[in-house]
C-alpha cells in the first residue's frame, strides 16, 4: 500500500503524519510529534538532524510494514532554517523529499479538503505572526492570494 509522511518544523516541536494513498487521500496511519532544542525562534542543527532521523525511521518502518512511502513533505516555520535543512538532506542523500512552505501546505490541505466535501468553492485564511493571507477559489485552484 502506497503513504506519504507529512513532516512539520517548528523551532521547538517536530510533527509527523503518515498517511495512505498516494495523494494522501487515505487514512492515518501513524502520527508522532517529538520537542527539539529550539534557540531564539530558530531550527537548530541538532533540530535537523532529529528530523533527518525521523524521515530515515519512517522510510525503514514502512518497508519493514509493507507500505511504499511515495513522498515526503517538510514543512517549516522558521525560513532561514530551510536551507539547512535542505543541504542536511543533500549532504544525506535524501530524494523524494518536497520542501513546502506552510502557505502552500495550508492551501494543499483546504483543496484536499473541499475536494473530499465535494465543496464548490473553498477559502483559507493563513494566519502568521506578521501577515494574514486570504485566498478563495473554486475547481480546486485557488485565486491569487491577497497578504495583509
Amino acid at each position: 500500500m502506497d503513504i506519504v509522511l507529512g513532516v512539520s518544523m517548528a523551532p521547538e516541536t517536530v510533527r509527523l503524519v503518515v498517511i495512505e494513498g498516494q495523494n494522501a487521500d487515505g487514512v492515518t496511519v501513524e502520527q508522532d510529534e517529538f520537542e527539539v532544542a529550539g534557540g531564539a525562534g530558530s531550527v537548530t542543527a541538532g533540530a535537523v538532524d532529529q528530523v533527518l532521523a525521523a524521515i530515515d525511521g519512517t522510510r525503514e518502518g514502512a518497508l519493514a510494514g509493507g507500505y511504499h512511502l511515495v513522498s515526503t513533505g517538510v514543512t517549516w516555520t522558521d525560513p532561514a532554517g530551510v536551507g539547512a535543512l535542505r543541504d542536511a538532506m543533500g549532504r544525506h542523500g535524501m530524494g523524494n523529499v518536497m520542501l513546502v512552505s506552510p502557505l502552500l501546505a495550508a492551501a494543499a490541505l483546504a483543496q484536499t479538503v473541499g475536494s473530499a466535501l465535494d465543496y464548490a468553492h473553498i477559502a483559507m485564511l493563513f494566519v502568521e505572526p506578521e501577515t494574514a493571507t486570504l485566498a478563495a477559489g473554486g475547481a480546486w485552484r485557488f485565486s491569487m492570494p491577497v497578504s495583509v
